[in-house]
C-alpha cells in the first residue's frame, strides 16, 4: 500500500491560467504489497490483480465544481457540479526500471464522458531512499467531457461574449514530467515521509471555447 499526500499549486479550473494551492492525496492499494513505482499523476487506485509485471484494478478521481466564482473568465458559462470519475487502471512493468500506466474513467455528475490517461515513467534509485523518475504523459477525452468543460452554446455565448464552440473528443493534454523522491526515514519504519520535488512541462491542444489558459502543469514543486 502507498499512501502519500502533498500540497501543490494547480490551475484554479480546467483550462484556467490562474493557480491555487491545494491538498492532493496519493493512494495506491493492492493485495501484493507496495508497488515498485508510484507517480504523483496516479489517481487513487485499488489493485485487484497484482504481480511483478502487471497490476490492474479500480481507479477513481474527484472533480471539484466550477462556476463563475471559480474564475472571472467563466462569467456567463454554465456551472459544472462537483463529481468524479470511476474506472479501471493497469500498470505494466516493461522492465525493472520502466513502468507504463493507463487509466480509463467514466465521468459521474460533472460530465458524462470517458477520460483516458496514459503515462510512461523510467525510474532509478540513485542512492538509498532517493529515486529519480521521468517520462511522457497524454490525456484523451470523449465529447461528453470536452462539451462540459470547453463547449459554449448559444445562450452561454450571448452571456459571456465568447464564440459558440462545439468540441469533439480528442487529445486534451500531452507533455512530460519528472520527479525526485526522497524517503526521509528508513523503509522499515511505519511512518514513511516522502518529499517529492517535481518539475514538469506540458502542452494542451488549443481547443478554443472555454480554453482560457495554456498548459496542464508548468514548473510545479511540491513537498
Amino acid at each position: 500500500m502507498v499512501c502519500d499526500a502533498r500540497w501543490r499549486r494547480h490551475f484554479r479550473a480546467e483550462g484556467s491560467k490562474n493557480r491555487k494551492l491545494f491538498f492532493q492525496p496519493i493512494i495506491s492499494v493492492g493485495r501484493g504489497g507496495t508497488p515498485r513505482f508510484s507517480s504523483r499523476n496516479d489517481n487513487p487506485s485499488f489493485a485487484i490483480y497484482d504481480t511483478d509485471v502487471l497490476r490492474a484494478g479500480v481507479v477513481g478521481k474527484f472533480l471539484p465544481g466550477r462556476d463563475a466564482g471559480t474564475d472571472n473568465a467563466l462569467q456567463g458559462l454554465s456551472e459544472i457540479k462537483w463529481g468524479g470519475e470511476l474506472g479501471g487502471f493497469a500498470d505494466i512493468y516493461v522492465t525493472d526500471y520502466l513502468r507504463a500506466r493507463a487509466e480509463l474513467r467514466q465521468g459521474i455528475r460533472s460530465h458524462d464522458g470517458l477520460v483516458a490517461d496514459i503515462a510512461v515513467d523510467a525510474f532509478t534509485d540513485v542512492a538509498p531512499g532517493l529515486r529519480v523518475s521521468a517520462g511522457p504523459r497524454m490525456t484523451y477525452a470523449t465529447s461528453g467531457y470536452t462539451q462540459a468543460y470547453y463547449g459554449v452554446n448559444a445562450s452561454e455565448s450571448a452571456a459571456s461574449g465568447l464564440s459558440q464552440y462545439d468540441p469533439d473528443g480528442g487529445i486534451t493534454s500531452y507533455g512530460a514530467g519528472g520527479a525526485i523522491t526522497w524517503d526521509a526515514l528508513p523503509p522499515e519504519m511505519a511512518d514513511e515521509i516522502q518529499v517529492m520535488i517535481t518539475t514538469s512541462r506540458a502542452s494542451r491542444s488549443n481547443r478554443g471555447g472555454r480554453r482560457i489558459g495554456a498548459g496542464r502543469t508548468s514548473q510545479n514543486a511540491s513537498a
